[in-house]
């Protein structure tokens, strides 16, 4: 008792406070109603899986990210290190931010909560959105994407090829005799013939430096990067070097180094000013904080509004693909007002203008005579938003984009470096028009370095933050998670870097910039990884899903066709009871498997006898019965699945939204749980240039006529150009 007395005096002086399942959350809420208390747990408080057991590679399997990776017959791989995990403290972070700026309004806390499940699988490729939409999902192994690995004389190189540089990418890889084999000269073609041409590129390259094919790629502007390792990162990456991007801290073993950070404001830079505490280092000093507004906040509470924590913000998103977009659908779920911004020469890459048509992309397969408005793509990720086409090439474009530029809170862009400011609409140009703006720009390499003009998209991007060398199958290439898993990351980054500014404002009513290069931010998600690596001096191969702390720790076959159950045994109590469950209690006492050293050395010799008995029974069947007996195992879910999911289901995960041309389908929405100001995904993706006009003239504050002027001069459209 007098330790909880202890707490609940500490929670008086608290402005957030980070909980578990067996907290009172009730208690500590009444102990200090200004306080945001924080939940965050594996399945959440209730539903099905809420004694479920997790781990890194339970939370992939799940999400559908795991089904994505590895070759078509063999295992699907889990990834790398505890990815899943870091992105849900990021999650959390600006939730927890979310619900503090809100405070300032409300006068109120409130708690808030976050599954790592659920955060995991709101980061999934959009496969559930195109299941959703068409009732087909790709089979394993057989992505039609335009990206390859391939092995140099001192290590790999990826490269993805769009259409554009098709020519540029023959020149560079010095294959110029392919550009017009009708094997490769169209894209379709190219798509179909895609081992061969990676076969043809790896024979001409094998003997090149990586850094020298690197450099001739891009040179080309083609998105590419090598698969560096941790230690490469550390100290053979002049990229990194240049933009002084490692720290050290003092530690008792003396100074260790550190990432740096997540992204860069110009006002209110980060500062690391001591390494982790040690046990109870700081018990006896006292806590000061917030026990007066406690008191002020249960005599003055007001009804919390329902419109979402940032409602009266309003954003420009001037972004395209995934991790921008995603930056404006968390700022707009959580109440801001975005404007999505394209233009008839420039529409967003996901809507799939002018690409190759693959019809789980659209409703019932079909692409109808508007398919920019019906793909999945786009659709997935640009929820709440408001859409405006406008040409800001053209000077009455620019000048209108000004004028509602003076009206908002926030620009986020994730163009290459230098591309905002060339465009009239960097930081230096705005701030005259608007004092208080925040800018943010989340290029893939950053502002500055020898990389800095790099093209990058998800997959090259995970390959230079030192993921892929990590992923893999033994003494196989480099290998990339799902399709793009940067770019979810990079879209959460973006956000608690704006969460972030936005809190600084809301104290001293300045704006800033921000810096954010989505490589660097990438890297905190196996920060471990990279300084463990760094201290040891070499650097982790790929293993498959072995792990560490686990053995076994892998996926095997399940009944039905390219059906997965991932199975993780922890501790020799764990094994034994394993062996019962499968009937081979003989198999617990066998010397080679009773010990957990023993068992982790041995581990390839038990993938038979395991698949023997997975192979009788369906995935979902032999997670649940494992669970049921405290064994982390999952179903590696396919995109269908997650759909069907009975966790997922019991969280409200799905939404149903009608969009005006793709019809009603259901979307998977956000994780971030906020009791007091909740968010919400209750508006379906803009189509093209849908609102132009209102918000030229109700915003940017354009008469009727100066709007229908834009229209009649092509500044502003419905339709992207052919």
């Amino acid at each position: 008792e007098q330790g909880r007395m202890a707490l609940l005096e500490l929670a008086r002086a608290a402005d957030v406070i980070v909980v578990g399942l067996d907290a009172d959350r009730e208690a500590l809420c009444q102990a200090n109603p200004a306080c945001v208390i924080a939940l965050v747990s594996d399945f959440g408080d209730d539903g099905p899986y809420r004694r479920w057991r997790g781990s890194e590679m339970i939370f992939q399997a799940l999400s559908g990210m795991m089904h994505e990776n590895g070759t078509a017959g063999r295992e699907p791989l889990y990834g790398v290190g505890h990815r899943a995990q870091y992105a849900a403290g990021v999650g959390a972070y600006l939730t927890v931010l979310a619900a503090l700026y809100a405070r300032k309004t409300t006068g109120q806390g409130q708690q808030v909560a976050l599954d790592v499940a659920m955060n995991t699988a709101s980061m999934a490729p959009p496969a559930t959105v195109e299941y959703a939409y068409s009732g087909m999902q790709e089979a394993r192994g057989e992505n039609r994407r335009p990206f390859m690995v391939v092995k140099c004389r001192d290590g790999w190189v990826s490269i993805w090829v769009h259409p554009y540089v098709w020519a540029a990418f023959c020149k560079a890889t010095d294959v110029p005799e392919l550009e017009a084999d009708p094997r490769f000269a169209k894209v379709k073609e190219r798509l179909d013939h895609w081992a061969e041409l990676t076969a043809r590129v790896q024979e001409q390259v094998r003997d090149l430096p990586g850094d020298e094919l690197l450099d001739r790629l891009l040179k080309e502007r083609i998105a590419a990067a090598k698969a560096y390792t941790a230690t490469q990162l550390w100290d053979g990456t002049p990229h990194l070097l240049e933009r002084n991007y490692w720290q050290t801290v003092r530690t008792p073993s003396g100074r260790r180094p550190v990432l740096g950070a997540q992204f860069r404001l110009s006002r209110t830079p980060s500062e690391v000013r001591q390494g982790a505490p040690r046990l109870g280092e700081h018990d006896a000093q006292a806590v000061a904080g917030n026990a007066a507004m406690a008191d002020a906040a249960a005599a003055n509470a007001r009804p919390p509004g329902a419109r979402g924590p940032l409602a009266g913000l309003r954003v420009l998103d001037l972004t395209t693909a995934w991790a921008g977009p995603m930056t404006g659908r968390i700022l707009a779920f959580l109440g801001a007002q975005v404007i999505k911004v394209e233009s008839a020469s420039s529409p967003d890459i996901w809507r799939m203008h002018n690409t190759v048509y693959q019809p789980r992309r659209y409703p019932d397969g079909q692409p109808g005579e508007r398919p920019f408005n019906r793909c999945a793509s786009f659709n997935s990720t640009n929820h709440n938003k408001l859409g405006l086409s406008l040409d800001i090439k053209h000077p009455k474009g620019l000048a209108a984009m000004h004028r509602l530029a003076a009206t908002v809170d926030v620009v986020i862009c994730n163009f290459t470096a230098g591309t905002l400011s060339r465009m009239g609409l960097g930081y230096e140009a705005l701030k005259p028009l608007n004092d208080d703006i925040i800018v943010l720009e989340m290029p893939g390499f950053g502002n500055t370095g020898s990389l800095a003009k790099a093209a990058a998209n998800g997959t090259t991007m995970e390959m230079a933050a030192g993921m892929c060398a990590m992923i893999g199958y033994p003494d196989g290439a480099p290998t990339t998670t799902g399709q793009f898993y940067p770019d979810p990351m990079g879209g959460y980054n973006g956000a608690a870097a704006v969460m972030t500014a936005l809190m600084h404002r809301q104290t001293t009513g300045e704006g800033q910039y921000i810096e954010m290069s989505q490589v660097e931010a990438s890297m905190q998600f196996i920060g471990e990884e990279l300084l463990h690596a760094i201290a040891a001096g070499h650097d982790p191969q790929p293993q498959g899903n072995r792990v560490r702390w686990a053995a076994p720790h892998d996926a095997y076959a399940a009944s039905g066709d390219d059906q997965w159950v991932a199975i993780a045994i922890g501790s020799d109590d764990e094994w034994r009871r394993f062996c019962g469950i499968m009937g081979h209690p003989a198999l617990a006492e066998d010397p080679r498997f009773a010990s957990f050293d023993a068992r982790w050395r041995h581990q390839d010799l038990l993938r038979e006898p395991i698949s023997q008995w997975t192979r009788r029974s369906a995935k979902a069947e032999i997670a649940n019965t494992l669970q049921s007996a405290g064994i982390r195992a999952a179903p590696v879910n396919r995109p269908s699945d997650v759909i069907e999911s009975p966790y997922l289901a019991a969280r409200q995960a799905f939404v149903t939204l009608a969009h005006p041309e793709a019809g009603t389908h259901s979307y998977m929405t956000l994780p971030f749980r906020l009791s007091g100001t909740p968010g919400s995904q209750h508006r379906a993706s803009p189509c093209f240039g849908a609102d132009s006009r209102s918000v030229l003239i109700e915003l940017a504050g354009l008469t009727a006529g100066e709007a229908d002027e834009l229209a009649a001069a092509g500044v502003t459209s419905e339709v992207p150009d052919m």
